[in-house]
């Protein structure tokens, strides 16, 4: 009994000292934990990550203040040069709405400056930056032919998502203005184009009566398609028209256009009520009103029913945005 009692003792003294002893163990493993490959190159690829966010910490805080293409400028000074070029144009467009020529001149330019502007940002701030990244990062680790074009959208994803003062700043600067500019184009088109809509349909119904567009002359070619009453049908760079031979009050022509229906087109024949003094084989362009059908004798003697259209007269000033 004696010698039981003097056991559990030994026992219950011991497990406290046992409990010390584990920790005193863990912690040295801790202290001397030494980590797998994978967990090495993991760190290794952040550290090397780290490395390169800190340099393009670097290029932006230098971006702004540094030389474009040796203009002598900076990039702020030239996007507020140009700036102040877009607002004199603009502000003659909200003084005057109906000006064409100016509005062409304020769309092309707005137009131009944002495919510059982001022509600027992919080179000095956006993709082909974080490109260049990518593969710093990538021969870093000495590897090569990577996917490093999926690996430099990651980076400017993650880059973009924490603050970066510089890189936010000029994101910002360069964005507002494609931004601005693009809203600029995008008012100056939408009101032109139905000015001169408005202005060509009242042209035309003044003229021709109610009449509206319906697409191109190669419905000449279309399989089963006809015209329209009181439709037109227009020409252009890939709509020709070929005169096959001159009638009395017109020609007949056909389209040339062979590709837009392949093997499945019909090479109709059709009559243009014309006065201009159209020559045989002549290519011709313009907008021709439907009218009915135009009967005629061919060389046979048999005769031939085709589609009529009308030669519209167009406005003698241009137009800039509106073309049907």
């Amino acid at each position: 009994m004696k010698k039981f009692l003097i056991l559990i003792l030994f026992i219950n003294l011991s497990l406290p000292c046992y409990a010390g002893l584990k920790d005193i163990t863990n912690g040295i493993k801790n202290v001397f934990y030494v980590p797998n490959a994978e967990e090495l190159q993991f760190q290794k690829e952040q550290k090397i990550k780290e490395e390169i966010f800190k340099e393009l910490d670097e290029y932006y805080n230098s971006l702004e203040i540094e030389e474009i293409n040796n203009s002598g400028k900076n990039l702020r000074d030239i996007l507020l040069q140009d700036d102040e070029k877009i607002e004199t144009l603009y502000q003659k467009f909200k003084n005057n709405h109906n000006d064409m020529q100016l509005n062409k001149n304020l769309y092309d330019t707005t137009s131009s400056y944002k495919e510059q502007y982001e022509e600027i940002y992919n080179k000095y701030v956006g993709k082909e930056i974080f490109e260049k990244a990518a593969k710093n990062y990538y021969s870093k680790l000495f590897i090569y032919n990577s996917d490093y074009k999926r690996l430099a959208q990651d980076f400017e994803t993650e880059y973009s998502e924490t603050y970066h003062e510089a890189y936010y700043n000029i994101n910002k600067l360069i964005t507002s203005y494609i931004n601005k500019y693009e809203e600029i184009s995008n008012e100056v088109y939408k009101y032109s184009y139905n000015y001169e809509k408005n202005k060509l349909q009242n042209f035309y119904k003044q003229r021709y009566g109610n009449i509206k567009y319906d697409g191109t002359m190669n419905i000449l070619l279309a399989p089963s398609t006809s015209p329209k009453t009181n439709c037109y049908y227009i020409t252009d760079a890939y709509t020709r028209l070929r005169v096959i031979q001159k009638v009395k009050n017109g020609i007949l022509v056909a389209n040339t256009n062979e590709s837009v229906y392949g093997y499945q087109s019909h090479f109709k024949r059709a009559f243009v009520e014309t006065n201009k003094p159209y020559v045989d084989n002549q290519i011709i362009f313009g907008k021709f009103l439907y009218i009915g059908n135009y009967s005629y004798k061919n060389a046979l003697g048999s005769s031939t029913t085709v589609w009529k259209f009308k030669e519209l007269n167009e406005p003698t000033e241009k137009f800039y945005f509106y073309f049907n």
